[in-house]
Parts: C-alpha cells; structure tokens; sequence
C-alpha cells in the first residue's frame, strides 16, 4: 500500500493488522501512537477499531479476511 500522506486503516474484531515498512517512516496512530522505520513491523491487535498511518511510505498490510 503506497500512502501520500495519510491512510485511515480499521482493525475490527475479526483480524489483527500487520504493517511491514518497505520504503518511508511513517507515524501509525490509534490507542496508541508509534513511529517506524524501513524494515521494522507495527502489530494492531484485533478490536482495536480506527487507526492513522501517516507520512509518505510504502508498507505491506497483512490481515485475514
């Protein structure tokens, strides 16, 4: 997924998120707020609700269907 600035994302009770960075830092915001860098991963729990990914980047979603 190629983000421009910003990506409003939800991680409903059905399935985690996973966001694998490949290019960008990118700032993933929610219950709470982190930064990462090329190569690192953020884990959004199932049931979180409504997350921000901000900043221009490029990253892989994982989640099950």
């Amino acid at each position: 997924m190629n983000v421009e600035t910003k990506a409003e994302l939800d991680a409903d009770e059905n399935s985690f998120n996973s966001i694998l960075v490949l290019e960008g830092e990118p700032v993933i915001s929610g219950g709470e707020t982190v930064s990462a860098k090329k190569g690192e991963s953020v884990f959004i729990s199932a049931g979180t609700g409504k997350y921000t990914v901000e900043g221009k980047c490029t990253f892989v979603l994982t989640k099950i269907d």
